[in-house]
């Protein structure tokens, strides 16, 4: 487990910089809340815990960078609202990581696109050829 998470880590860094890895990695519901007088089953869960929030933030990560043509801004905007939210244990969603990362997410997508539909009113759409 221990290899594909550092794996993951590689593959972040690698496509979108050093800079997203450590703000990723600074999120405290990306680490495990591990109690060394815990029984195993208790730390598993935590770990498990862990793997699923990090896994919810990549996606939207990635679904936020893909949605603004600024892919890097549009991704530190990101990881800035969900470490502020983090900052208040997730309290505006319910405390939970998942939560908090799909509507900030959401939210962002939403304001990226309607952005792009502004800035393009053909809709991306190329302009019709005109007859010779």
């Amino acid at each position: 487990r221990a290899n594909d998470v550092a794996r993951e880590d590689e593959g972040v860094k690698a496509e979108n910089g050093a800079n997203a890895l450590a703000k990723r990695n600074s999120n405290k519901s990306m680490r495990p809340n591990v109690d060394l007088n815990a029984t195993f089953k208790d730390n598993w869960s935590a770990f498990k815990k862990a793997e699923t929030n990090r896994a919810a933030y990549n996606e939207v990560f990635d679904k936020v960078g893909a949605s603004s043509p600024d892919k890097e801004a549009a991704q530190n905007e990101f990881a800035d609202l969900f470490s502020k939210s983090e900052q208040d244990n997730h309290r505006a969603y319910g405390g939970s990581a998942i939560k908090a990362a799909s509507r900030i997410g959401e939210k962002l997508v939403k304001q990226n696109l309607d952005r792009n539909l502004s800035n393009n009113p053909d809709n991306g759409l190329p302009p019709e050829k005109k007859p010779d």
